[in-house]
């Protein structure tokens, strides 16, 4: 059952906006926001339907159904992470720190462009399409601690449309606009410490099909390691930091002449996402007090941006 091998995405949602948390009932499990949660105003069951229309946006050649590798993406202040759910070994990825995480278990849909057994052709069809693959066997564990009572988190979305790319994995011609619901058990992670971290996953549609995955994700603050802010420095150094991101495009290195961003001056820029180094020959400007500032460029055109000031002495 080949469309039975749905992918696993981390959506990161940002906590930008406040979380609501309503209601009781259910089994509480520290560390994972309860079903009736709104994270940026959205629901579990909203956030599914975010998380589809994402997977169908991407050419065939990028689409999860086939790709091998971990994806690592940011989409507005959202950070998904998509891998290929039969893959059976750990897949690793960078998060930002400060995120949430919003982690599918095992979910299914069903639109108006499939085949059957996951074609409908209205919203009710839809629904009853989608509800009829019921996740079970469902477990879930962060850092060694089992989630408790993890089917508590199945949700429904909303009918959403999607836009396929001309290279879609419908084969069908690019631009057409489908409808589509979503049914499955997701959990909404509160932001990790940094470090690394460890999530298994497992969940089966009956005996047809079970998937058994593993994370290891690695929470990362970007900005310089060894440069301290007012350090003073001397002739040629080298510094350090980290550029990570989901959605991560370009890392660029700047002075800014006694502080002022106005007539900053290039140092260097970097395609590489990760721990960087760079050689600073401070003998090129003036004695005084500088700035450096480190711009971790994302797909979307948007940065993050962190400046430390410095000390020149020669």
């Amino acid at each position: 059952m080949k469309r039975l091998h749905v992918c696993l995405i981390l959506t990161l949602a940002l906590l930008l906006v406040t979380v609501s948390v309503a209601g009781a009932g259910e089994k509480a499990n520290p560390g994972v926001l309860p079903p009736n949660s709104r994270v940026q105003g959205l629901t579990y069951g909203e956030w599914s339907a975010r998380w589809w229309q994402y997977v169908f946006s991407l050419p065939k050649s990028q689409s999860t159904y086939v790709e091998t590798g971990a994806m690592c993406r940011r989409v507005g202040n959202v950070a998904l992470v998509a891998v290929n759910s039969t893959l059976d070994v750990p897949k690793k990825c960078e998060v930002p720190a400060e995120t949430t995480l919003f982690l599918e278990l095992l979910a299914a849909e069903c639109s108006t462009i499939e085949q059957p057994p996951f074609y409908g052709g209205n919203e009710q069809e839809l629904r009853a399409c989608a509800q009829s693959f019921v996740p079970t066997n469902l477990e879930a564990s962060i850092d060694g601690v089992e989630i408790e009572n993890p089917s508590q988190y199945i949700s429904t979305s909303p009918l959403y449309e999607f836009v396929v790319p001309d290279d879609n994995i419908f084969d069908v011609p690019g631009g057409t606009t489908a409808q589509s619901v979503s049914y499955g058990a997701f959990l909404m992670l509160a932001p990790l410490n940094l470090g690394k971290h460890t999530i298994h996953t497992h969940g089966t549609y009956g005996d047809d099909f079970t998937a058994d995955r593993n994370f290891e994700l690695t929470v990362t603050t970007n900005g310089f390691s060894n440069l301290k802010d007012g350090a003073t420095l001397s002739g040629a150094v080298e510094v350090k930091g980290n550029a990570s991101d989901p959605n991560f495009a370009k890392w660029q290195l700047d002075v800014l002449p006694g502080g002022d961003a106005n007539k900053a001056i290039f140092l260097a820029l970097g395609q590489t996402p990760g721990e960087f180094s760079q050689k600073v020959d401070t003998t090129a400007f003036p004695n005084g007090e500088h700035a450096l500032r480190l711009r971790v460029g994302r797909g979307d055109g948007n940065y993050d941006e962190h400046i430390t000031k410095f000390v020149i002495a020669n």
